[in-house]
């Protein structure tokens, strides 16, 4: 009979814990990707796409990404599919429990091809390393920010849940940079934080994002208490590889979220009410970037009561609990907004009304025909759950490769 040690047993119940807050959308294929493209000439092809993924998403540069597909599911390598379409894109691969900063951090090493700066300022207080992977070998792209016929090359993303800030956080810091990391670096800070590349991005697009944060943790609170009171505490260690088409080592890597717990610098801390909040005060939208969100619901009004419920032509199972939490959750204020009906619409993960805009930032309708920077474009409310428009849905199905290749184009004709 196996027998399970002290530390087992914690790691055991941090992975259990863990995978019962993520929905993680897991499909598989079998496929390879190119990590690195060249930008395609800007007037013929538009700029190119990063796909960046949601909290406990992955991307190219991920073992699991050669046979689980995050983007595009059941359907197959959306990425690559795009690509075949005659659009330019990538996935970036960023810290799927990280916080915010870090993503951003991450994600520009990525786009630039270099090693990835956590900022000096930042590493010392949150007590870790201020240097991460080395990029320079394999960069997303060739050539971002540099100038090519009179203008700039940007990209434009394209950000599932979670992705939304970390997009939105690393435009800020193109643009304004961080005053405190460039003068704690001294002679060696990091191009992220000196500002003054607020054209190196031409839209963002945020699908199921949210924005002001999601009531969803709220459920998830007792989970917390529950590892306080285990005692369990977070280290950092580095990942074994162990085969499994990368699905072990991804699923070690989400452990860690209930092994760090939801304090300042984690990603969970963002996606909280108090912690999108603050985001929010330090994020300004930028005049020359192209602002998407899409809303997604799931639920649909509960015939004894104002509640939202499941809508049983949406089959999937694994969000109900969640949707029918949130479908009711009400009565707390946090980060200057109070949580009442209006936020009972939902897709399992994110309050419907978090995913429209950012408190306090302009918004207007969406309509292809006037599309304006710097407001956010609220595109019409998706059906379907908190993946469905990445991956597809596993129960219920959704062609998500035509919404793509529209928006897609749309954004390149801007």
């Amino acid at each position: 009979m196996v027998k399970f040690g002290k530390q087992s047993a914690k790691r055991l119940l941090c992975l259990l814990l863990v995978l019962g807050i993520m929905l993680t959308s897991y499909s598989f294929t079998a496929s390879a990707q190119n990590p690195s493209m060249e930008i395609a000439d800007v007037k013929s092809a538009g700029f190119p796409f990063i796909f960046v993924a949601g909290y406990g998403g992955w991307g190219q540069y991920d073992k699991i990404n050669r046979t689980v597909f995050y983007w595009g599911g059941l359907q197959g390598n959306l990425v690559k599919y795009l690509n075949k379409q005659g659009f330019e894109c990538a996935a970036a691969s960023v810290d799927p429990i990280g916080s915010a900063w870090d993503r951003a951090c991450e994600l520009y090493a990525q786009l630039a091809g270099t090693v990835v700066d956590y900022g000096a300022v930042h590493a010392a207080q949150y007590g870790h390393a201020r240097f991460g992977f080395d990029y320079s070998e394999k960069p997303l792209l060739q050539g971002w920010g540099s100038e090519v016929d009179g203008g700039v090359k940007k990209v434009n993303f394209i950000c599932h849940s979670f992705g939304g800030a970390t997009a939105r956080l690393l435009a800020e810091l193109l643009a304004n940079g961080d005053a405190e990391e460039a003068s704690g670096a001294k002679d060696d800070v990091s191009p992220l934080f000196t500002g003054g590349k607020a054209e190196w991005i031409n839209s963002i697009t945020a699908i199921s994002s949210p924005h002001n944060g999601t009531t969803a943790l709220e459920m998830a609170m007792p989970l917390f208490k529950l590892r306080e009171l285990l005692g369990i505490k977070g280290k950092d260690r580095p990942i074994p590889s162990l085969g499994l088409l990368g699905i072990t080592e991804h699923l070690l890597k989400l452990s860690k979220a209930m092994a760090k717990g939801m304090g300042p610098d984690t990603g969970l801390y963002d996606l909280s009410l108090d912690g999108a909040a603050e985001l929010n005060r330090r994020i300004s939208t930028l005049d020359n970037i192209y602002y998407f969100s899409l809303p997604v619901d799931g639920t649909t009004v509960s015939v004894i009561s104002n509640r939202r419920v499941p809508d049983m032509k949406i089959p999937e199972l694994m969000v109900w609990p969640t949707e029918i939490f949130m479908g009711g959750y009400t009565g707390v204020t946090a980060g200057g907004i109070t949580i009442d009906s209006s936020w009972f619409c939902n897709d399992g993960v994110v309050n419907t009304e978090s995913c429209k805009a950012p408190q306090n930032e302009a918004s207007q309708t969406y309509d292809e025909n006037r599309v304006v920077p710097a407001i956010w474009q609220v595109m019409e409310t998706a059906q379907g759950v908190h993946y469905t428009m990445v991956n597809g849905g596993f129960v219920y199905m959704v062609r998500i490769k035509p919404f793509y290749v529209e928006h897609m184009t749309l954004i390149n004709s801007l």
